[in-house]
């Protein structure tokens, strides 16, 4: 069975030696998993920063198919990864699209293992696992079944894709993937967790930002405006005012902004009461496992 897949990155000011070690890595299980089944294969990149990696990307992957966007300024993670997954299935006329991160170490069995489960799960998107810092959130150890797919490692088919659009692009950076996760589940498709496709992610010391931490809340109150979870837009919006120092005046902003955009959004995205959003567990989205 011959397959297609495209591969995504969307950079940030991210080190050469980050770019270099991705790049790397994913080459070299990309050529393993072109041993084990028939795949073509396509690396696309999309650089969101100022400072660019051009010839470093152009040397490590001079045996790789490369397509390359044309930089226009940091426009966010989902918008960016919408752009590589529109060239990789409505151009290229790719099979499957993996989103991964610029900061990532592709183990040389993860691609081949990623595929194996994409060929053998049809219409499910499937998340690797990262190591060492592993997201706590649920699995069934038996058919892998998982309430959401991090953006950081997630491989999805064409059926997807239509069926979704991509990512919302209303959401800067955060949350995006567990939203595509729920519209997903929505129009029928599983979430699996592929426990032998393992990515080097390494999370946990990473330096405090005062930027982020606000993005992650108003990547919440949006995503609660969205699936119309009142006590966790409530969450949100206190966060924004006592933990990030917002003033009650810029909240309600923020908050009237979520609504408006909410209502622009594609009749098929607009999922009322869905009972696949899960809210009970906060910024997990999902019971855990530790």
């Amino acid at each position: 069975m011959s397959i297609s897949l495209g591969v995504g990155i969307v950079t940030y000011n991210n080190s050469n030696k980050q770019i270099a070690t991705a790049l790397s890595s994913l080459c070299k299980s990309m050529d393993r998993a072109g041993n084990c089944h028939s795949i073509d294969s396509v690396i696309l990149i999309a650089q969101n920063g100022s400072e660019s990696n051009q010839n470093l990307i152009d040397v490590v992957c001079a045996a790789q198919r490369v397509v390359q966007l044309s930089a226009t300024g940091n426009i966010g993670f989902g918008s960016a990864m919408n752009e590589l997954m529109r060239t990789a299935f409505c151009e290229i006329g790719t099979d499957y699209f993996f989103a991964l991160n610029p900061d990532t170490y592709t183990h040389p069995d993860a691609i081949s293992n990623l595929v194996r489960a994409a060929i053998t799960n049809a219409d499910s998107v499937i998340e690797a696992r990262q190591f060492p810092d592993e997201h706590p959130k649920y699995y069934s150890p038996e058919t892998g079944e998982t309430d959401w797919a991090s953006g950081a490692c997630m491989m999805l088919p064409r059926s997807v894709y239509d069926a979704t659009d991509g990512f919302d692009s209303n959401f800067f950076m955060y949350m995006e993937d567990v939203d595509l996760s729920w519209r997903a589940r929505v129009a029928g498709a599983r979430i699996l967790y592929c426990a032998s496709a393992l990515i080097g992610h390494q999370t946990a010391d990473r330096d405090y930002s005062s930027s982020s931490e606000r993005l992650m809340f108003e990547s919440g109150l949006y995503l609660g405006c969205k699936w119309q979870h009142q006590s966790f837009q409530q969450w949100c919006a206190e966060e924004l005012q006592h933990r990030c120092g917002l003033a009650p005046l810029q909240v309600r902003s923020i908050h009237r902004a979520s609504l408006k955009r909410c209502e622009l959004l594609p009749a098929k995205w607009r999922t009322t009461g869905s009972s696949v959003a899960n809210f009970d567990h906060y910024f997990s989205f999902a019971r855990t496992r530790w």
